[in-house]
C-alpha cells in the first residue's frame, strides 16, 4: 500500500462530505466537518491514495478519553487495509496525547467494521438501542489504550 495521511485540512473538505454522502444514510454536511478542523478537542485524518481522499475519520477529546466520531473508506478503495490504516492512526495519537480510552458505536450489522475493531483490541461493551436514525442499534466499543 502507498498512501499518505494528514490531518484534515478545508483542503480536502469537498471530498470528504462526498465520502460521507457515499458511506452513510445520515452524511455529515461539509459545514459540520469543516467546524472539526478548528476544534481543538478533535483530531481528524485523511488518508489520501494517489492524491485522492480514500478514507477518514476522526475523534473528539473528552477529558481523557478518545471518541471515534467517524471512520469512512470511499467505496472505490474498500478492502484494501485503509480503515484499518487509519483507524491505526487515531490509535496512535490518541495514545501519544496521553489518552487513556478509545471509544466508538457501530451500527450492529457492520459485521467488517466490528471485526476490524475487535482485531485492534477494542471489546463490546453495550448496545444503544435505536441510535442511528432511531431505528438502527449500535454496538458500544472500548478500548483501553
Amino acid at each position: 500500500m502507498n498512501y499518505l495521511i494528514e490531518k484534515l485540512s478545508v483542503k480536502h473538505l469537498k471530498e470528504v462530505a462526498e465520502l460521507e454522502r457515499l458511506s452513510f444514510d445520515t452524511p455529515w454536511s461539509e459545514q459540520s466537518i469543516g467546524y472539526e478542523i478548528y476544534n481543538p478537542d478533535a483530531e481528524f485524518y485523511v488518508l489520501i491514495d494517489d492524491g485522492k481522499v480514500a478514507a477518514y475519520g476522526g475523534y473528539l477529546t473528552v477529558v481523557d478519553e478518545a471518541h471515534i466520531m467517524d471512520i469512512a473508506v470511499h467505496p472505490q478503495y474498500r478492502r484494501k487495509g485503509y480503515g484499518e490504516a487509519i483507524t491505526r492512526h487515531l490509535l496512535e495519537t490518541a495514545r501519544r496525547r496521553g489518552l487513556i480510552a478509545m471509544t466508538l458505536e457501530v451500527r450492529v450489522g457492520n459485521t467488517s467494521a466490528r471485526r476490524l475493531y475487535e482485531k485492534l483490541g477494542f471489546r463490546e461493551v453495550g448496545i444503544r438501542p435505536r441510535y442511528y436514525e432511531n431505528t438502527v442499534d449500535a454496538a458500544i466499543y472500548w478500548l483501553t489504550l
